[in-house]
């Protein structure tokens, strides 16, 4: 059976859907293409509570130790990149003083606490109004932003990356078929079923092997946490903080 090019990509996305239930951490600072929201100015990042409870319970059931769980703790606060407020870049640059990044700054906060929704424009030109700031460096201010992260990607195709195992010979058409299956089935049900659960009943069912299931899980996209969450753990193996296996208990709990 095969899917047209508008199935493909659904389906690519219900993989997706289904694999990702981690937490992502996310920023606030985002820009539209017409208007800059206005950002949360912050120097650090939170700790995923999600994490922190995963972590809790395998010191709690002796999986891990105290020590450990507070290494891994240090660990990931020291890989998370830090939130850089862009307004002190023009302060060292000599752009705006900081006086202005401190009159802007609390614009923002004031604009934001209003409850309506105000662009950062907005509270820019009123700035420039006032000759708090001036036009040049409200455009200086502007162009030092984050970018939105999805800018560029409008167009990229969304890939099956089961695909990719039926050209390698790994799983046949009829299986993909099976398994993309299988998976509409789970999503429309309404429940919330991770791509292990399906996978792990076809194997039940003799559609799949155990081998061809760890073929597709490796296939699939690993969610954004995950990866900076393994990179991380990989390192503490490394250096003998934990064990292989657990840094498996983690990364599977």
């Amino acid at each position: 059976m095969k899917f047209n090019k508008t199935t493909k990509i659904a389906l690519a996305s219900a993989v997706i859907t289904l694999l990702s239930s981690s937490t992502v951490f996310a920023g606030t600072m985002s820009q539209s293409s017409a208007q800059t929201k206005i950002p949360q100015m912050s120097h650090s990042r939170g700790f995923d509570g999600g994490l922190k409870s995963r972590l809790d319970s395998l010191v709690s059931s002796g999986t891990l130790t105290s020590a450990q769980e507070t290494a891994i703790n240090d660990a990931l606060k020291a890989s998370m990149p830090q939130r850089v407020n862009p307004f002190d870049s023009l302060v060292s640059a000599g752009t705006i003083t900081q006086a202005q990044e401190t009159a802007i700054e609390n614009a923002m906060q004031t604009a934001r606490k209003s409850g309506t929704k105000t662009d950062m424009k907005t509270v820019l030109d009123s700035l420039v109004s006032a000759g708090t700031i001036t036009a040049d460096q409200e455009t200086a201010i502007t162009n030092a932003m984050p970018q939105p992260k999805d800018q560029g990607l409008k167009g990229k195709e969304h890939k099956n990356p089961i695909d990719s195992l039926v050209t390698a010979g790994t799983i046949t058409q009829a299986q993909e078929t099976a398994i993309e299956n299988a998976m509409q089935t789970a999503r429309k049900s309404g429940t919330k079923t991770d791509m292990k659960t399906v996978l792990d009943s076809l194997v039940s069912a003799g559609t799949i092997t155990a081998d061809q299931e760890t073929a597709i899980t490796n296939a699939m996209p690993q969610p954004k946490e995950n990866t900076g969450l393994k990179t991380a753990l990989d390192k503490l193996v490394t250096a003998g903080t934990i064990t292989q296996a657990q840094e498996d208990a983690i990364l599977t709990k």
